[in-house]
């Protein structure tokens, strides 16, 4: 019997944690070497022998994801995890991330607790590829004040390919494209 590695552990944490993973994903987090595709494909297959993670091939993509529990919305899935990978390549450290975050009957793609230089920051993430970006959600939260708990609003970023306009809010919003950096979201 093979046993899972340290590593393979901290691989099959991080899907818990984002939810779902492609291969090139899991690559760029764990296997950063030349030889990182072949040996993430092979630890793969190995810890999907001896593990709760599942695969399936993206068809959009044409590559593997891993998943403990399926999503209906691949490829907005894929682009939370992006964006995870994104917070953990600018070097301060995630806190709390949790997906799927319901708060005042509404859910955001996620919630996240990054602290980068002594600093917190709080965010709700939305990722958006429709045409129509629905504020009125944020906003509504805003009016709730159950966040109040947080002792401030979370900046709202949200995560598109679009080109969003968004109007006067009274909270910070920040609109990144998948191909950006997320400087600006650290910034006032």
């Amino acid at each position: 019997m093979i046993l899972l590695t340290e590593r393979d552990q901290k691989i099959i944490q991080f899907i818990e944690t984002v939810g779902v993973a492609s291969i090139k994903q899991i690559q760029k987090v764990f296997f950063k070497s030349k030889q990182g595709a072949e040996i993430s494909r092979r630890r793969m297959n190995e810890i999907i022998k001896y593990s709760k993670v599942k695969r399936s091939r993206n068809s959009f993509a044409n590559e593997y994801v891993y998943y403990i529990n399926s999503y209906k919305y691949l490829n907005h899935a894929l682009a939370v995890t992006d964006f995870y990978i994104k917070l953990l390549e600018y070097g301060g450290e995630i806190k709390i991330f949790n997906r799927e975050f319901k708060i005042n009957n509404s859910r955001s793609d996620a919630f996240i607790r990054y602290h980068l230089k002594d600093k917190a920051y709080l965010f709700f993430l939305e990722v958006h590829f429709s045409n129509a970006f629905n504020m009125q959600k944020y906003i509504d939260i805003y009016n709730s004040r159950e966040w109040v708990i947080l002792g401030t609003f979370p900046r709202l970023v949200i995560y598109t390919d679009k080109d969003i306009k968004i109007g006067e809010v009274p909270f910070k919003v920040f609109i990144i494209k998948k191909d950006e950096n997320i400087d600006s979201i650290f910034h006032i």
